[in-house]
């Protein structure tokens, strides 16, 4: 006969049960095993759209146009930023080529001279009637109307250029920003030094619009960027600079002489005598030794006769360019002087 159990006994008998399963139960199940499908293959897609996209590039920037917007120019640039890192120096320059050619097609405006009177009006007449700049605006080419409006953007600035018309460039930032952080040494300093010092146009209606002074500081940083990068891929242009910077210094252009006569030191002009002056202390300079004699051969000509003054005064500085070996400078043989390369 089988012992009949109380609600007590049985309490007993099934609560070690219960928290037995109850502890089973509430164990963590087994980690399940997850097959590596993922991490590699995204990393791959990842490889090659990003190669995918520096290979299009350079057809992309070809594309450009005056057709195109700024978006697609902003685009183009942002992309560069990604790609330009991972090139070659070779790859480099031959994408710095197309950035200019880019810009020179975007920037292209095709003008009826009505058009063009009405783009000059607008830019140079800034403290106008806004009436008066509103007709102006309205009879500007819708091509101009779109950059100016935009001016300021994706590097595109409005400048007077050289001739006293005006246009647009390519700010001389650009490159600076954009490239010159990824190339070797010697043509990053360039970039970024023509790219400072062209900020501000050098030549306003062929006059100059730079101190004297400042124009024997960039003679001599040219010449000693030549003596510390003479292998540089900019070598050549950094000698025309040097060449052009001296001849602004001692002889300047049409517009603006040094001097009339050169008929001793009062003959020079203040400014001009003061700068070189001070570039004659750097004697260790060959900048500073052409400063040095200037400042002698001047003197010499203090009790020249008066044959014909022009006559005189070509002789002079001929005389000048002999004894100082300077080397002439046509400054419509390149332009050096708008943006961070020369063209």
């Amino acid at each position: 006969m089988l012992p009949t159990l109380s609600l007590t006994d049985i309490k007993k008998l099934f609560l070690p049960v219960l928290c037995c399963v109850f502890f089973v139960a509430c164990q963590p199940s087994e980690r399940p095993i997850i097959p590596e499908t993922t991490t590699v293959n995204d990393d791959n897609k990842v490889e090659v759209d990003l190669n995918a996209l520096c290979e299009q590039l350079s057809h992309e920037m070809q594309q450009v146009d005056h057709q195109r917007t700024l978006f697609v120019l902003q685009q183009i640039n942002q992309n560069l930023k990604v790609c330009l890192p991972l090139m070659t120096t070779a790859e480099q320059l031959k994408l710095l080529d197309h950035s200019t050619h880019m810009y020179e097609k975007f920037l292209f405006v095709e003008r009826t001279p009505t058009q063009q009177a009405a783009f000059e009006q607008y830019v140079n007449a800034v403290a106008a009637h806004p009436t008066l700049q509103q007709q102006h605006f309205e009879q500007m080419n819708l091509r101009d109307q779109y950059l100016v409006k935009h001016q300021g953007q994706g590097y595109v600035e409005v400048v007077t250029l050289n001739d006293g018309g005006v246009g647009y460039r390519r700010s001389p930032q650009y490159l600076a920003r954009v490239f010159a952080p990824y190339l070797p040494e010697a043509e990053q300093a360039f970039i970024q030094a023509l790219a400072d010092q062209n900020t501000q146009p050098i030549f306003d209606h062929h006059t100059i619009q730079v101190e004297p002074l400042i124009l024997a500081e960039r003679a001599l940083f040219w010449e000693n960027y030549l003596k510390h990068y003479p292998d540089s891929r900019y070598a050549s242009d950094a000698r025309y600079l040097y060449h052009s910077y001296s001849q602004l210094l001692f002889i300047g252009n049409h517009n603006d002489k040094v001097s009339e006569n050169y008929h001793g030191l009062q003959s020079i002009d203040p400014q001009h005598l003061a700068a070189i002056e001070h570039l004659a202390q750097q004697t260790k300079s060959t900048l500073g030794q052409k400063a040095i004699q200037f400042l002698k051969l001047i003197q010499k000509h203090s009790d020249l006769s008066s044959i014909s003054l022009e006559q005189e005064y070509q002789n002079t500085v001929r005389s000048i360019q002999q004894e100082l070996n300077l080397v002439q400078v046509n400054f419509n043989d390149k332009n050096c002087f708008a943006d961070a390369v020369c063209s």
